[in-house]
Parts: C-alpha cells; structure tokens; sequence
C-alpha cells in the first residue's frame, strides 16, 4: 500500500465521522443525555487522530501525484491549504473535548452547557472546512467536481 492508496483509504472518515458526532450531540440534547456527549468528545479524540494520518499521508502522495501531467498541482496546494485548517481545527476541538471531558469527570460525569453548546456550534462550523477540504481534494483528479 503507498501513501496515495493511504489517502485516500482515510480522508472520508473524519467527514463521515464529525457528522455522526454532531448526529450523536443533537441526540444528546434531545434525550438528555450526558454519556452521548461524553462518547461524542471520545470520538473526537479519536478523529483527530485519523485527520493527523489522513494530513501525514496526503502530504507523502503528494510527491506520488506531482508526476502526472494530467495533475494540476495549484488545486494540490489549495486542498493542502485547507486540510492544514482542517489539522488545526480538529486540533482544538481535541484540546476542547479533553478539557470538556476533565470538566465532566470534576462535576461526578455532568457536562456543563457551555461545553455542550460550544463543541456542537464548533463542529458544525467545522464541517463546512472539512467538506471544503474535501471538494478541494476531489478537484484534483474528479473530473464531475471541475465543472462546479
């Protein structure tokens, strides 16, 4: 497996996963529930993890890509752009998930409002950079996303 194989195997998941987290905090307001924000910020954690991988990786391809002619590298270096938000955006929502897990494990397993409003407005705000990363990336070799 090569790191363009790599790339792309990894990219999709932090998309699909942030929208399941923000699946499981609408859910979590809606039951009451403080163990769905709990595991929600768990998830995070770990989505941060496979978006460092998925920025590691893309960076690797890179080198793999830049050969063909048919490759426009410009369109390489906007997607590269943004997945550096996208890195640090998922970076602060990890520094604000474990500091929203500490304050839970302070208050006997409660989460507090602002913690629970402040990841959801941020996540959904972190989307849009992560769909914008990925129509990025589609551009380099989907034809079908060139046209928009």
């Amino acid at each position: 497996m090569n790191f363009t194989y790599a790339h792309l195997l990894v990219n999709h998941i932090p998309i699909i996963g942030v929208m399941i987290v923000l699946f499981y905090m609408a859910m979590g307001f809606l039951l009451k529930s403080d163990k769905l924000f709990l595991a929600s910020w768990i998830a995070l954690l770990g989505l941060t993890i496979v978006t460092a991988f998925a920025y590691w990786t893309g960076t690797q391809a890179f080198g793999g890509l830049a050969k063909f002619q048919e490759i426009n590298v410009q369109a390489i270096g906007h997607h590269a752009q943004w997945a550096g938000y996208t890195l640090w955006g998922m970076g602060i929502n990890a520094i604000a998930s474990l500091l929203s897990l500490f304050s839970a494990w302070s208050n006997q397993g409660q989460t507090r409002p602002l913690c629970r409003w402040g990841l959801l407005i941020y996540n959904l705000l972190l989307l849009a950079v992560l769909l914008q990363t990925a129509m990025l990336g589609g551009s380099i070799r989907h034809i079908e996303v060139h046209s928009h």
